[in-house]
């Protein structure tokens, strides 16, 4: 088995959203679904339904589905077993199967999803969501991780990493036995992390490290409960533009200074919202070495 990569996350880190903001009940009071479809597109399907699946066939713009194939499913060393109660309605109203797991004997848990090869995830802007349903006891907290930033949802605390450090926890779902939507977007999701996709792992354009990844403590018997994991892109949402990313990539290191260059020497066309760096209405070498700095991290 793949050994997953943790990422560990500091206590200390801040989130501004809040758990009413995007953890929703999934179905209503007639048993209708409460996602909003006609906001969503450009879907990313990781762990989905059949129903779902022909949904999201329909607008896809990447695959992260396990196959066997290219995209794989690895449970670290046998920590999950199958759970039982993987029957009955799922976060869609649909008479389908969820993802459901139990921690087993190992006294810790993990496992995470993995294209093969590099992978360009740099579309994946301040624009998207992931979303995923979830139920069972939020006194087991279960940590998810997309790319290289984790956050934890329940009642208790769960670390991650060796030493362990503590997963920034950022709510919590009613114990009721009902499906809830987590809707986190990727802007509020880039507060708990430096980097979605961490540049000693290829960065956003040539990842390969787990893509998504799951936490679920060590007690054996703790169950995890999920359902419709995807990302979407939300038309209600606006991209936000990062200070030194002049290609629009979602990052800031050396390939800006190449397109900057080029900017500047008019190989390619000047984006005048992201060549001037210092915010001195002209783009010139000034802007080469502010972004420099910038990358070097003495001038953040």
């Amino acid at each position: 088995m793949r050994k997953i990569t943790l990422f560990a996350l500091a206590a200390a880190l801040s989130m501004s959203v809040s758990a009413q903001d995007f953890i929703t009940k999934a179905l209503n009071d007639d048993g209708e679904p409460t996602f909003d479809w006609s906001k969503a597109s450009g879907f990313v399907p990781i762990l989905v339904s059949e129903s779902v699946s022909e949904v999201l066939n329909a607008d896809l713009k990447m695959d992260m589905r396990p196959n066997d194939t290219n995209v794989h499913l690895w449970v670290w060393s046998e920590t999950y077993v199958g759970c039982d109660d993987n029957g009955g309605m799922n976060s869609f109203g649909e008479l389908e199967d969820h993802f459901a797991m139990t921690v087993s004997n190992k006294g810790w848990s993990g496992l995470g999803i993995i294209k093969d090869g590099d992978t360009d995830f740099s579309f994946i802007d301040d624009t998207y969501v992931l979303h995923f349903g979830i139920k069972g006891h939020p006194v087991q907290s279960q940590a998810i991780g997309l790319g290289s930033i984790a956050f934890a949802l329940g009642e208790t605390a769960i670390y991650s990493g060796d030493p362990p450090v503590l997963v920034k926890n950022i709510g919590t779902w009613p114990d009721d036995g009902e499906w809830y939507y987590v809707d986190l977007p990727i802007k509020d999701l880039k507060k708990l992390g430096n980097e979605l996709f961490s540049s000693t792992q290829g960065g956003a354009t040539a990842y390969h490290d787990n893509f998504f990844w799951l936490l679920s403590g060590g007690t054996q018997g703790n169950e995890v409960h999920l359902d419709n994991v995807f990302l979407y892109k939300d038309s209600t949402l606006q991209p936000s533009l990062q200070k030194g990313d002049v290609n629009r990539d979602g990052s800031v290191n050396v390939s800006d200074v190449t397109a900057l260059i080029n900017m500047i020497l008019g190989s390619i066309q000047k984006d005048e919202e992201v060549a001037d760096v210092n915010e001195d209405t002209q783009v010139n070498v000034s802007d080469v070495t502010a972004l420099i700095n910038i990358i070097l991290g003495s001038n953040a």
